[in-house]
């Protein structure tokens, strides 16, 4: 009796390790898979690092005209507010909207969207690098930076 009692109580703590490894297991996979996806995605690199733009640069590029700002977010949140004279370019209507930008592929862009923690600039920046475009930067502070520093505001009927 002892001995199948033994025996019992092991093949229960197998079976239980077997489950629990399969469960971390799982779960290490998950976020392998989603790491590659956000390295994939140029998320994890410090690629972006010379890409960024911030203030002062950001509003002295504005003010000379010298840059072309692009919006990523929606029409929607575009409508509502936006750094003026900006386009309206929303990351998942680049394809169609390709024409909309400058011709010239070195002119330079500034991407952003709604704030720091959006990131749909990032996603605006690798879609236009996939065609071409060489001079992108990066606005992290996005529309709510702009206006935490009062910066004008341009409102639309029409992106």
């Amino acid at each position: 009796m002892t001995q199948n009692f033994f025996k019992s109580t092991l093949r229960d703590r197998i079976r239980f390790l077997g489950k629990e490894v399969g469960v971390v297991s799982f779960w290490v996979l998950l976020g392998t898979l989603a790491l590659f996806g956000f390295n994939a995605a140029g998320l994890l690199s410090g690629n972006f690092v010379n890409l960024v733009v911030d203030f002062p640069e950001v509003y002295q590029v504005w003010t000379d005209d010298s840059a072309v700002f692009v919006d990523g977010r929606t029409a929607d949140a575009y409508k509502r507010g936006h750094i003026p004279g900006a386009l309206s370019l929303p990351v998942g209507e680049v394809d169609m909207r390709l024409s909309e930008l400058p011709k010239n592929k070195d002119v330079q862009l500034i991407v952003y969207c709604g704030s720091a923690n959006c990131p749909l600039s990032y996603h605006l920046l690798k879609q236009l690098q996939r065609y071409n475009y060489t001079n992108i930067q990066i606005f992290q502070r996005g529309i709510e930076g702009w206006l935490r520093f009062g910066y004008p505001l341009q409102i639309s009927s029409k992106p």
